[in-house]
């Protein structure tokens, strides 16, 4: 194996914060592949990524950094868009 074999990986990982409920949702995926969303002073951001690159943006309403990217890879990969 070269590490260039597709991967049907899937692991999940929840951080909890004091009150219990979730402050960090992990998921890594595929041979190095990644999405995660954090709760950080009363915002949510979400990263994803692909091993050593990617991106983190606020997803915590409308109109949010998020979903610009979201809107902007629809239009550069219509194909990719759901």
């Amino acid at each position: 194996m070269d590490g260039h074999e597709p991967s049907d990986r899937i692991e999940v990982t929840v951080e909890k914060g004091p009150d219990g409920r979730p402050d960090v949702v992990t998921v890594n995926f595929g041979r190095h592949c990644f999405a995660q969303i954090m709760r950080e002073n009363g915002r949510v951001f979400c990263s994803v990524g692909a091993t050593h690159h990617g991106f983190r943006v606020n997803g915590s309403g409308i109109g949010c950094d998020l979903e610009n990217v979201t809107q902007i890879v629809a239009n550069a990969r219509p194909d990719l868009a759901f």
